[in-house]
């Protein structure tokens, strides 16, 4: 050891001690956090996504275009039912059947997400800006954990009709699991609708905090899919048993 150094700091061995164990603490912690930077997995599972990547993933994972073909093979061959009420709340002006479907003013057959955002509007997962001029879709914007968390549950098929429709504020005043402050605005009335049922049934998780405005990321949108079909797959179990039972009552 540099005799200095150990003059320096009084011959205090402890205190040598303490100062090497710190340095080692540092040097480990940021030795973590450039393998945390240059982990790709790490990368990407913390990646923002955009409202089309979320729309996308969730289409893609639930194949709801499978799953769905024998109401969107409907919808499509009876375009002007289907859409009445879409078309009646859009402000664009453009919406057309003919030659192709065109529901927003921006996304058009050319756009990466154009086939899986026009399932998830026929399936009225999802819609356009309502407020703003010629009702877009803004597939490029982010989108926030709790539009995605609605969205998954509709995909998910878990929540009734009744349950998803946003009717009323009365129908939604109830506590919730979680403390964010953004859950006492009145302007969010409806964010506790589909958080408490997704709490009820394991899709997000039992932590303090749920940050519901804040974006949805790669890895976060994942959990709340594999715990949505989870979810799913138990019900499903459930009611098999339950049939099953009625059908055989003394088994």
């Amino acid at each position: 050891m540099n005799r200095s150094i150990y003059r320096r700091i009084g011959g205090n061995r402890y205190l040598l001690f303490s100062l090497a164990a710190a340095f080692v603490l540092l040097l480990f912690s940021q030795q973590r956090a450039f393998a945390a930077i240059r982990n790709p997995d790490h990368e990407y599972e913390s990646r923002l996504l955009t409202r089309g990547e979320v729309v996308s993933t969730i289409v893609t994972s639930f194949q709801l275009a499978e799953r769905e073909s024998s109401f969107l093979t409907s919808c499509q061959n009876h375009l002007d039912e289907c859409f009445f009420v879409f078309s009646a709340m859009s402000d664009f002006d453009g919406i057309a059947f003919e030659p192709f479907l065109s529901l927003y003013p921006d996304v058009t057959p050319n756009s990466r997400f154009y086939h899986d955002i026009n399932v998830a509007s026929m399936l009225g997962l999802v819609h356009g800006y309502l407020q703003e001029e010629d009702t877009p879709f803004r597939p490029e914007i982010v989108m926030s954990r709790i539009q995605a968390l609605k969205i998954v549950l509709g995909a998910s098929d878990l929540m009734d009709w009744e349950e998803r429709f946003e009717v009323s504020e009365e129908e939604t005043v109830h506590s919730t699991p979680y403390l964010d402050e953004a859950l006492t605005y009145e302007e969010n009335w409806w964010y506790n609708r589909y958080l408490n049922f997704a709490f009820e049934h394991g899709i997000t998780p039992e932590i303090d905090y749920f940050r519901p405005d804040e974006i949805i990321t790669v890895g976060e949108l994942n959990e709340m899919i594999q715990n949505a079909q989870m979810a799913s797959k138990g019900m499903d179990d459930q009611l098999q048993s339950q049939a099953f039972a009625i059908r055989n009552p003394g088994a």
